[in-house]
C-alpha cells in the first residue's frame, strides 16, 4: 500500500507555484538555461521539476519518496558535471524513458548472462553477488515498502543462502529482458511467478528488468530468479517485491 505521504509530482509542483514568496520567484527555475545554473540554485527543486517534467514526458506517475528523488538529484548532478553547457531541459530530457537506464542495451543483458556462463557455476556465490543494498532498495520502492523488503533481502540473503546446495552439473538457462516501467507490456508478464502485477506502480525508476530461469539438466528441476533491476551499473535481484506490501 503506498503511503498516505506520497503525492503525484504534479500536485507538489502546483502547491509550490502558488506558495513560493515573491522574491524567490526571482530565483524561478530556467529549464532552457544551463543544467549548472539550474542545479546549483536550487538542486532539490530542479529535481522535483525534472521528476514531474519526466512523468509527464512518459505517462508514467512517479511518486514522492526521498530515497528516489535522492538518487536522482545525484544522477543529474554527476551527467551536468560531464556537460556543465547543456541545458538544463536536454539534460532531463536524456533520462525519459530510463531514468537510470543505460543506451546499451544489449550489453547490460549479456553482463547479466555472463554471470550463469559455465558448465556449473557456483549458483550461491551468484547470487550473494546480487544482493541488492538497503539504499539500492529505497531507490527501487518507496518507505514503508522499501524498510520491508531490506529485512526480507537480510534473511533470504543470509545464512540459509550461504548453506544452500544445489543440484550439481550442467545447467541452462531461459531469460527474458525489459523495464520496470514496460513490465506490465511484457509478454513474459503472465510467466512471472504470481505477485509482480501488484507492485507494478510502486517502481520509482525506469530501469532495465529481467528474469532468469535456471534449469538443472540432470535432475529435471527449475530455480526461477524473477526480479532483476540494473542500477548503479550493476544487476541486483530484488526477488518477489510484492512481500513489502504486506
Amino acid at each position: 500500500m503506498k503511503s498516505k505521504s506520497i503525492l503525484p509530482l504534479a500536485i507538489l509542483g502546483a502547491m509550490a507555484s502558488f506558495t513560493l514568496p515573491a522574491q524567490a520567484q526571482q530565483n524561478a527555475l530556467f529549464p532552457q538555461g544551463s543544467c549548472t545554473q539550474a542545479l546549483e540554485e536550487n538542486a532539490r527543486s530542479a529535481t522535483l521539476w525534472a521528476s514531474g517534467y519526466l512523468s509527464h514526458m512518459d505517462g508514467v506517475p512517479r511518486p514522492v519518496d526521498e530515497g528516489a528523488l535522492s538518487a536522482f538529484e545525484a544522477r543529474l548532478l554527476s551527467d551536468c558535471k560531464a556537460a556543465p553547457q547543456i541545458s538544463f531541459m536536454a539534460l532531463v530530457e536524456q533520462q525519459s524513458k530510463g531514468v537510470s537506464a543505460p543506451g546499451n542495451a544489449p550489453e547490460v543483458a549479456a553482463s547479466l548472462l555472463e554471470k550463469f556462463a559455465g558448465s556449473s557455476p557456483d549458483l550461491v556465490e551468484i547470487l550473494l553477488s546480487v544482493k541488492p543494498t538497503p539504499d539500492e532498495v529505497r531507490t527501487m520502492f518507496p518507505e514503508p515498502m522499501a524498510s520491508r523488503l531490506i529485512e526480507t533481502y537480510d534473511d533470504m540473503f543470509g545464512p540459509r543462502l550461504v548453506n544452500e546446495e544445489f543440484p550439481p552439473g550442467r545447467i541452462e538457462i531461459t531469460s527474458g529482458f525489459t523495464t520496470t516501467f514496460e513490465l506490465r507490456q511484457a509478454p513474459f508478464l503472465d510467466e512471472l511467478p504470481g505477485g509482480f502485477e501488484r507492485v507494478l506502480d510502486q517502481y520509482q525508476l525506469d530501469v532495465p528488468f529481467a528474469y532468469v530461469e535456471v534449469q538443472f539438466v540432470e535432475v529435471q528441476d527449475n530455480m526461477n530468479l524473477s526480479g532483476f533491476v540494473y542500477l548503479n551499473g550493476r544487476w541486483v535481484l530484488m526477488l518477489r517485491p510484492w512481500r513489502g506490501l504486506e
